[in-house]
């Protein structure tokens, strides 16, 4: 779905949603 020439900017989006993911969702339920 990334254009290529976006392939960075692409990458840090995904990898902070996927962090604030596992921080809002994952930790919320090993606690």
């Amino acid at each position: 779905m990334c254009l290529l020439t976006n392939s960075m900017t692409c990458f840090s989006a995904s990898l902070s949603l996927t962090l604030l993911w596992r921080t809002f969702f994952v930790k919320p339920l090993a606690a």
